[in-house]
């Protein structure tokens, strides 16, 4: 049963963390043009900026066929999880920021997360002890993909 599913980042967050860019870079520039520094006001704008105008580019992939699981965050390179590796899958709630500090690709005490938005996801457990939290927004469907082989 071949799943895929492409997310993307939360449209409100990142425009909500480009006006608090936005608002640094004014306070940045105000701060530069008081001491004849422009230079250094166009490096900080453009290290604020980055995060926000990035984020709407990357977008989290998920695939389960051919008894594999890929899981990329582009521009990232994908990581590819055998299927026959996994001891353990469950679908669960969690909380993104206490538990792995936001979304994206994260590591926190539960292992390490593959996240773009929401709460939801599958927890795996592979046969090394690692545990893996593939962020989705149909974490049932991809459950059963992974528990069918792909």
């Amino acid at each position: 049963m071949p799943y895929y599913e492409r997310q993307h980042f939360s449209r409100g967050l990142l425009i909500g963390l480009f006006f608090v860019a936005l608002a640094a870079s004014g306070i940045a520039l105000v701060a530069t043009v008081r001491v004849g520094e422009l230079w250094l006001s166009a490096v900080i704008i453009s290290v604020a900026m980055l995060p926000s105008l990035l984020g709407f580019l990357l977008r989290l992939e998920t695939r389960v066929e051919d008894g594999v699981l890929s899981v990329r965050l582009t521009p990232f390179r994908p990581r590819r999880i055998a299927l026959s590796d996994v001891v353990r899958a469950e679908v669960r709630t969690y909380h993104p920021i206490r538990e792995y500090g936001g979304w994206g690709i994260r590591w926190g005490r539960g292992g390490m997360a593959y996240n773009a938005r929401g709460n939801q996801g599958v927890q795996l457990e592979l046969k090394d002890g690692r545990r893996v939290l593939i962020g989705s927004q149909e974490p049932e469907r991809l459950l059963a993909a992974v528990r069918a082989g792909g």
